[in-house]
């Protein structure tokens, strides 16, 4: 039985009694209605910090992908000039 069928049942009753059920179940039917809004605004909520948190992720993700890449290139000339400085520190080993 919908909302709408059982008020329009129970509305057609007179009396003390009649009056305390259509009470009760106005009162039991705004506290559902409570309670799935506050359940639907919670999930939404959980729901929006998710969405934010895998945006983060992502951004983080390809700004470290383009990092990587970047490093792929320079690299090998980081690495050579280190050679080069070594190699040009070494002193030479005068034996004779």
């Amino acid at each position: 039985m919908t909302k709408d069928g059982f008020m329009f049942l129970v509305m057609g009753f007179t009396g003390k009694q009649a009056g305390r059920i259509k009470v009760a179940f106005i009162d039991a039917f705004n506290a559902m209605a409570e309670h799935i809004k506050l359940q639907a605004t919670s999930v939404w909520r959980e729901y929006q910090a998710a969405v934010v948190d895998y945006k983060k992720g992502e951004a983080m993700a390809s700004i470290f992908g383009r990092g990587l890449r970047q490093w792929g290139v320079i690299k090998p000339v980081k690495a050579a000039r280190l050679a080069t400085l070594e190699s040009r520190m070494q002193m030479p080993l005068l034996l004779e």
